[in-house]
């Protein structure tokens, strides 16, 4: 009888492991806190495992690219329906997740700048030593901020004190050890880090810019079908205000 209840143990945890899965997500910063949260109840409801790989979309999307193999990728809407169209994403089902703002931080504990308006926030900038954006050759809200400062005519004057880093831990060390008084980036990013970085507030909303990102299934997934149940989770009604209370605006 025992070795009948060994071979039932041995037989359920086959069973177990044939119909879990290893899933790889790439994915943006912008949601890495939101990720944390939710993931492992999708975990403990399915049984399949998640990894995350995080960096900027846009060199996400280059690695997808170049070959990268994995089976979810959270990008930008634009390079979503390229990748669509590259024939490296499944088309049919891809969901915007979600969308994020640009908001603008100081280190923890620093003074704060008022940004309420257009006007104040050229003031603060005229008023910072440093401004620390993402360069704008690796990142969208870096080539956006520059766009901007050129648009109202302060590319010039602002030059000196621009500081283009690399989109992602770069820029926010930057702001952390003082390269940066000031900095840009996605309003979620900064959250995230609220032990050494501060949210002033998002960038006043005439000239506020969202990133939407949305998601895919990889053509080279071997777990197409559990790739595809983790986007309906994304997705589901439970996950939204958690994607709010990081900074992030569900879809």
């Amino acid at each position: 009888m025992r070795d009948k209840g060994l071979v039932l143990c041995m037989l359920v945890a086959l069973a177990q492991s044939a119909t879990s899965a290893e899933i790889k997500i790439l994915s943006p910063g912008a949601l890495r806190s939101t990720l944390m949260e939710v993931v492992p109840t999708f975990e403990k409801e399915t049984g399949h495992s998640v990894q995350i790989q995080y960096a900027a979309a846009g060199p996400l999307a280059g690695r997808i690219s170049k070959g990268e193999v994995a089976d979810v990728a959270i990008l930008s809407r634009a390079d979503v329906d390229r990748l669509v169209k590259d024939g490296l994403i499944r088309g049919g089902d891809n969901p915007d997740i979600a969308r994020v703002g640009i908001g603008v931080m100081v280190r923890k504990g620093a003074q704060k700048p008022d940004i309420s308006n257009v006007d104040n926030l050229k003031a603060a900038l005229r008023s910072a030593k440093t401004i620390g954006i993402a360069n704008p050759t690796q990142g969208a809200a870096g080539a956006y901020l520059a766009k901007t400062f050129t648009l109202w005519g302060m590319d010039e004057e602002l030059k000196p004190k621009i500081r283009a880093l690399t989109p992602g831990d770069g820029l926010y060390a930057g702001v952390e050890k003082g390269v940066a008084e000031i900095g840009f980036a996605p309003v979620s990013e900064i959250l995230a880090r609220k032990d050494t970085l501060e949210l002033v507030g998002p960038v006043p909303a005439d000239m506020q810019s969202y990133n939407l990102f949305a998601a895919g299934v990889l053509v080279v997934s071997k777990e197409p079908s559990a790739a595809a149940a983790l986007l309906r989770f994304l997705t589901s009604a439970p996950v939204a205000p958690v994607l709010q209370q990081n900074g992030l605006e569900a879809r």
